[in-house]
């Protein structure tokens, strides 16, 4: 992609000149040994296809329970309450398992979870598929 930008820099030698063009990396944010995940997995939520009913079930309850119902399902975490939380799934003994992370930077394809007990390692859900039964 191509910016124009107005830029600040030290020209004391006088060899930049008024037009020239130029390539430049700008660092906002850097994060060093970090823990990242897929954007997709934050938009995952268990498939319609699982649901038994409109409030049975897990899945139902689930269900319900992203729409604002009070019923929360057992065992699932407590709804984000700060903006850089989120809720991740990951397969724990063949099963999704809800976590809710704190977020950091993201560069639009990964994002960085800074706490809430995602472990390099898990097996984050990204999207739903088919699993033998």
């Amino acid at each position: 992609m191509t910016y124009e930008a107005l830029l600040a820099v030290d020209n004391a030698d006088l060899s930049l000149r008024p037009g020239m063009s130029a390539t430049a990396e700008i660092t906002v944010d850097a994060v060093a040994d970090a823990l990242r995940v897929p954007n997709s997995a934050f938009r995952f939520a268990p498939p319609a296809r699982d649901l038994e009913g409109e409030n049975s079930g897990l899945w139902g309850r689930l269900a319900a329970w992203t729409r604002g119902a009070d019923d929360r399902p057992q065992g699932l975490p407590d709804p984000p309450t700060e903006p850089n939380q989120r809720i991740l799934w990951v397969l724990h003994d063949g099963r999704p398992a809800a976590f809710t992370v704190t977020t950091g930077p993201s560069d639009g394809a990964l994002t960085v979870v800074r706490e809430g007990g995602l472990e390099a390692g898990m097996a984050v859900i990204v999207s739903g598929g088919s699993v033998g039964r």
